[in-house]
């Protein structure tokens, strides 16, 4: 595993997540994003989830699920850490939000090996 690799999808993890929350938090100053933007957001997650895990399994070495289910646990137990500090709330939905996360980079992580192994071939 390429740390330095692992470090800058992670960065651009956060750092997407950062600038998305900025933004729905400004919509919703202004009253210009209602309920539905937060479940647009989570879908956003999800998707970054796969999308930066794909990418680390296709600059990662040969072991694909393992890139993503280390990204994807990173992810998902910082998301939970943050939930816990902020809003103290520990429910099932979060539990099956997080593992969802998890599948997801996983299979990223796959994905991301197994296209870099039909390029190279």
């Amino acid at each position: 595993m390429n740390w330095k690799i692992f470090a800058k999808n992670m960065g651009y993890a956060y750092l997407t997540l950062f600038l998305g929350t900025f933004l729905f938090t400004i919509l919703s100053f202004f009253h210009l994003c209602n309920g539905r933007g937060i479940a647009i957001a989570e879908m956003i997650v999800l998707l970054l989830s796969l999308s930066f895990s794909y990418q680390q399994g296709k600059k990662g070495s040969k072991k694909g699920i393992l890139e993503g289910f280390l990204f994807g646990s990173c992810l998902a137990f910082s998301l939970f850490l943050l939930n816990f500090i902020f809003f103290k709330d520990f429910a099932l939905k979060n539990l099956l939000y997080y593992g969802i996360i998890l599948f997801l980079s996983t299979l990223g992580g796959m994905l991301g090996v197994h296209r870099r192994k039909e390029k190279s071939s």
